[in-house]
C-alpha cells in the first residue's frame, strides 16, 4: 500500500468510504461489509469515511469494526444537515453533532471532521467556532471541508485553519481542477478524492441497457445521463484499452489516473465486497507510464469538447421543451449541475431552487417543474 501524510500521519492511497451503508446504491448486508472492513485493514487501509447523513447504521457499523483497531486507523466523519434534512452548522448543532457521532463511532476522538453541506444562514466564523472548541476539547483532531460551493471553502480557510479538502474527482469529473486545486496548493490542503470511479461508470460494466434499482441514486445523477454518459462510456473504454496493455482493470486505470495528481493524498472507494476492494488496493500501486498518460490525457480533453458540444443542444431542448413527467426532476437536475460545472451561475445561487426541486424527486409535481424550469430558462439560455 502506498501512504502520504496529512499533519504528519501516515494516510493510505486509499480509503474506504462507507457511503453504501447509506443504502444510495441498494439493501447493504452489515455482516458482509464488516467482513470488506476486516480485510480493509489487513490490506494496510487506514483511512475510513462516513457521515451522520447516511444514517445511524453506517457510523455504529464502522465503529463496532473498528473498536479493536481504534489506535492504528484514522476516522473520517462529517456534520452539517439535521434529521429534518435542513442544513444547520451553528455552534450547537455542531457540537452536538460530533458528540452524538462519538457515541454511535464508540470512541472518544474523530480523527477528521468535515463539513458536509454548507448552511448559508450560518455565519462560517461561528461554526469554526465550534470546530475549534472540539478540537480544544480533543472531541476531534483536525477539521476539514467537502460538497460546499467554492466561495465558502475560501471563507473556512481564511478564518480557520483547515486540513483536508474533499472532493469529487474522476476522468468523468473533472471540475475540481479549476477550483480546488490551486486551494489544495495554495494553503497545504490534503485532497481526499471520492466517487473515483465515477459511482461505478469506469468500471467497464455499465452499459446504455444497464438499470439501476429502485433507490438508486444514479436514476437521477447526470453522470448517468444523455451527453455526459456517453462521454463517461467513451472515457471507460479508452480506460479499458490502456489498461490492457498493462494487465490493469478499468477500475485500477481510474484509481490510478486519480492517485497520478499530486493534490490528492487519498482516493476513497467505496468496495461493495472484497474482491472490489482487492482490486482497488492494486490499482493504487500501479503508476501510469508517461506515454500512456499523455494518450489519455489527449484523449479526455478531446472527448470533454465533444461533450460540450452534444451538451449545449441538449439544454436547450431541456429549457424550451416541454417536461417528462417520469424525467423530468433528473433532467433539471442536468440542467443545475451543467450550469454550475461550466460557470454559468454559482452553486449558492442555485442551493434554495435545486432543493425545492429534490424534495419531490419521488413524486414529481408538473407544476412545479414547469415553475423551475422557467427560472432556469430565463436565467441560463442566453449562456448556451
Amino acid at each position: 500500500m502506498r501512504y502520504d501524510t496529512i499533519n504528519g500521519d501516515e494516510i493510505s492511497a486509499i480509503g474506504m468510504g462507507c457511503y453504501a451503508l447509506s443504502g444510495a446504491y441498494g439493501s447493504v448486508d452489515h455482516h458482509k461489509y464488516r467482513k470488506v472492513i476486516d480485510r480493509a485493514i489487513e490490506l494496510g487501509v487506514v483511512l475510513f469515511d462516513t457521515a451522520d447523513t447516511y444514517g445511524e447504521d453506517a457510523e455504529r457499523v464502522l465503529g463496532d469494526a473498528l473498536v479493536n483497531v481504534r489506535e492504528d486507523v484514522f476516522i473520517s466523519t462529517k456534520v452539517g444537515i439535521t434529521e429534518g434534512k435542513k442544513p444547520d452548522l451553528s455552534y450547537d448543532s455542531v457540537v452536538d453533532a460530533c458528540k452524538n457521532s462519538l457515541s454511535r463511532l464508540k470512541t472518544n476522538y474523530i480523527d477528521f471532521y468535515l463539513i458536509h453541506f454548507d448552511d448559508p444562514e450560518t455565519p462560517v466564523e461561528e461554526t469554526v467556532e465550534a470546530l475549534e472548541h472540539l478540537q480544544d476539547e480533543q472531541m476531534i483532531l483536525h477539521y476539514g471541508v467537502s460538497h460546499i460551493p467554492h466561495q465558502r471553502v475560501e471563507e473556512y480557510i481564511e478564518l480557520g485553519d483547515p486540513s483536508i479538502l474533499m472532493f469529487e474527482y474522476s476522468a468523468v469529473a473533472r471540475d475540481a481542477e479549476s477550483r480546488l486545486f490551486p486551494l489544495c496548493r495554495k494553503h497545504d490542503l490534503a485532497g481526499l478524492a471520492f466517487s473515483v470511479t465515477g459511482r461505478g461508470v469506469l468500471t467497464g460494466k455499465i452499459t446504455p441497457e444497464t438499470e439501476f434499482g429502485e433507490g438508486d441514486i444514479r436514476n437521477n445523477d447526470p453522470l448517468f445521463k444523455y451527453a455526459r454518459f456517453g462521454s463517461a462510456l467513451r472515457i471507460a473504454r479508452k480506460m479499458e484499452e490502456i489498461g490492457k496493455k498493462h494487465d490493469k482493470t478499468p477500475v485500477q486505470m481510474a484509481i490510478a489516473w486519480v492517485l497520478s495528481h499530486p493534490e490528492i493524498t487519498c482516493a476513497l472507494t467505496g468496495p461493495s465486497s472484497i474482491e472490489h476492494l482487492e482490486e482497488n488496493v492494486q490499482g493504487a500501486e500501479f503508476t501510469i507510464p508517461d506515454e500512456d498518460m499523455e494518450e489519455l490525457e489527449q484523449f479526455l480533453k478531446q472527448d470533454h469538447q465533444r461533450m460540450l458540444e452534444d451538451e449545449s443542444e441538449l439544454l436547450k431542448k431541456l429549457l424550451k421543451e416541454p417536461l417528462d413527467q417520469k424525467s423530468g426532476v433528473s433532467d433539471l437536475v442536468y440542467v443545475f449541475e451543467t450550469a454550475i460545472s461550466r460557470g454559468w451561475a454559482e452553486e449558492t445561487d442555485l442551493m434554495p431552487l435545486f432543493m425545492r426541486l429534490w424534495k419531490m424527486k419521488e413524486d414529481p409535481d408538473s407544476a412545479v417543474m414547469e415553475e423551475i424550469q422557467s427560472v432556469l430558462k430565463e436565467g441560463l439560455l442566453d449562456n448556451i
